[in-house]
């Protein structure tokens, strides 16, 4: 595998900075659950031969970027798949191996994380992941029609979930600020990519 770049959008520097300075667990078990999500996309390049370009961190945590267009869905598919994987795999581990209440946080942040990565979502694993499946099978303005649909009722269910909570019990800000922004930068684009 050639060296690949690491870029920081302007915000997730400026996250990580906060996160890094203050002494919360909570900041830190959420950056070591990225990381190993990360790892886990890497270990499948690395298995495939797959080129990575860059490791972009934004506001959300991390997007590996690949040299090459995958000939494979399969190879896309598993690319996908071992992030969420490397994150339940790491908190079971964590469960089975160690007594440490802290490690609950890292636990708690992996399985979150993992699971938030395989919804059906265009961008996120799982919408990657369902990309390759319906696209082995159907054609392209077919499985693209099915994806957005699917993201778009995702996003709904999430924001209206979020803003029940907010109304009734006064939480859940950073469920309504993630949804509300994950429809903002899918929907609003322009053209939605399945490619």
């Amino acid at each position: 595998m050639k060296k690949f770049k690491i870029k920081f959008s302007y915000i997730s520097l400026l996250v990580l900075i906060i996160l890094t300075l203050t002494n919360n667990i909570i900041h830190w078990s959420y950056i070591c659950a990225v990381t190993v999500h990360e790892l886990g996309h890497i270990f499948v390049a690395i298995l495939f031969k797959i080129n990575i370009k860059e490791l972009k961190l934004n506001i959300f945590g991390a997007r590996l970027n690949i040299s090459e267009k995958l000939y494979s869905y399969r190879d896309e598919f598993l690319l996908c798949a071992f992030g969420p994987l490397f994150n339940y795999t790491s908190a079971l581990l964590i469960y089975i191996l160690t007594t440490n209440t802290d490690a609950n946080e890292f636990i708690l942040s992996s399985v979150i994380l993992g699971t938030l990565n395989l919804l059906p979502i265009n961008g996120f694993d799982g919408g990657r992941m369902l990309k390759c499946l319906l696209l082995s099978f159907l054609p392209q303005n077919i499985a693209r029609y099915i994806i957005n649909t699917t993201s778009f009722i995702i996003i709904t269910l999430l924001w209206l979930i979020s803003v029940y909570f907010l109304l009734i019990y006064s939480t859940s800000l950073g469920i309504f600020v993630f949804s509300s922004s994950l429809f903002f930068s899918i929907f609003l684009k322009k053209d939605i990519d399945v490619n």
